[in-house]
């Protein structure tokens, strides 16, 4: 995966959270301290360098949204059997490249990604177009009753199927800085 396939699919995350969260979130003003005056105006001096992000849109079919939560869906059934390559399968060919063997993606698939492995009931959200990349968030209910939003990164293939390109955990909180 390059650096900007993974820029794309912050930007993607941070867009589908603010969608599916959305009721929780809380407008702060920017201080308008000095400092902070200052803060802003140099940051609009270097807007030049920040990425453009397109507002998310729905150009998804019926057919593709239901093709995708079936992709997923069978993934998440293969790791309950722990079917190691029925699980792979539904990964890009680049993802496969990338880790090599069943095996290998599952190693990583049980050291960071535990919701997907062990919960308690699952939900999909909207999904959303971002940049050209087309994110699928799905909401878990962990057996410890924790919320995870789930974002998949999905890639239609040259045979007009869907793979799974990446999934990234959003974070439980988001935090101003």
């Amino acid at each position: 995966m390059t650096i900007n396939n993974m820029r794309g699919i912050c930007v993607a995350s941070m867009m589908a959270l603010a969608i599916t969260c959305s009721a929780q979130t809380k407008t702060v003003e920017p201080s308008t301290t000095p400092d902070a005056k200052s803060e802003l105006n140099a940051d609009a001096e270097n807007q030049s360098t920040v990425e453009k992000v397109t507002p998310p849109t729905s150009t998804l079919s019926k057919s593709d949204r239901e093709k995708i939560q079936r992709v997923i869906t069978l993934q998440l059934r293969a790791f309950e059997r722990n079917d190691e390559a029925i699980a792979f399968s539904y990964a890009t060919a680049d993802t496969r490249k990338v880790f090599g063997t069943p095996r290998q993606f599952m190693d990583m698939v049980r050291s960071g990604y535990a919701p997907l492995l062990k919960h308690h009931s699952r939900e999909f959200l909207e999904a959303a177009t971002v940049n050209a990349l087309t994110i699928q968030p799905v909401k878990f209910l962990t057996n410890d009753g924790d919320i995870v939003v789930a974002l998949y990164t999905m890639e239609r293939q040259a045979d007009n199927e869907w793979r799974i390109g990446g999934c990234e955990l959003a974070p439980k909180r988001l935090q101003a800085t």
